[in-house]
């Protein structure tokens, strides 16, 4: 990855993957992005890019990101924020599975006096 810069030093464009292209109407071909050194790149305004820290996007969320120069390269540099902890969702067929479950044992539980009470009265009749 790298930044073309204007003459004045601002970002102009951000590339993502080496490819043809014109600077101050001079074009160039995609292959200088590999083949070219860093003062070679830097002389037309190009430089590379040193990707900044990694970072758990399911726990910080990147606000902003900027590029910083470090020698003959710039820097990315994340600034992060910490995401609100997400409250567990119940998902439908847990939810569905957990109620016939109390269903299952309140059921039970009238069987089981039920049968309590059937075995009560043939104790009574003998």
């Amino acid at each position: 990855m790298w930044l073309l810069l204007n003459p004045d030093l601002t970002i102009n464009t951000y590339i993502n993957e080496p490819r043809d292209i014109k600077i101050d109407g001079i074009s160039h071909p995609k292959n200088i992005f590999t083949l070219w050194n860093d003062d070679e790149l830097n002389g037309i305004r190009l430089y590379k890019i040193v990707r900044g820290a990694a970072y758990d996007p399911i726990l910080m969320e990147c606000v902003k990101t900027e590029y910083r120069k470090a020698g003959k390269v710039y820097e990315e540099v994340h600034t992060l924020k910490k995401r609100p902890e997400a409250k567990p969702r119940e998902n439908e067929t847990l939810k569905m599975l957990k109620d016939s479950l109390a269903l299952c044992t309140s059921r039970m539980d009238e069987l089981t006096k039920a049968i309590t009470e059937l075995e009560s009265a043939q104790v009574k009749q003998k």
